[in-house]
């Protein structure tokens, strides 16, 4: 089921206060559709799954304990953001799009 831009923007709201000004760093591929994150602060990972079916961003409790699988973009995402600092998470023109700065 998908996820109406009215609902995201109340889960952006509840969810940006908990990862915004944090360092989102060690990126694990999971599977090759989703990315665990270290997110600073606590033990807490950072989820994103960008699975066709169901695309969706999460804080989990638990801290990471997996081995990584290995991929060109992984490579090129650890360098990019590898320890980024996330300053903002947004809608992008009020639709289903998520911006996430660093």
């Amino acid at each position: 089921m998908s996820l109406k831009a009215s609902a995201l923007t109340r889960y952006l709201s509840y969810l940006a206060p908990l990862v915004v000004s944090h360092h989102l760093s060690r990126p694990i591929l999971y599977t090759e559709n989703t990315f665990f994150f270290h997110c600073s602060g606590e033990k807490n990972r950072f989820v994103i799954s960008l699975d066709d079916e169901n695309p969706r961003f999460y804080l989990a409790e638990e801290d990471i304990n997996v081995a990584s699988l290995e991929s060109k973009f992984l490579d090129l995402l650890k360098k990019e953001i590898g320890n980024g600092y996330l300053v903002a998470l947004g809608q992008v023109n009020a639709d289903r799009v998520v911006r996430f700065s660093f």
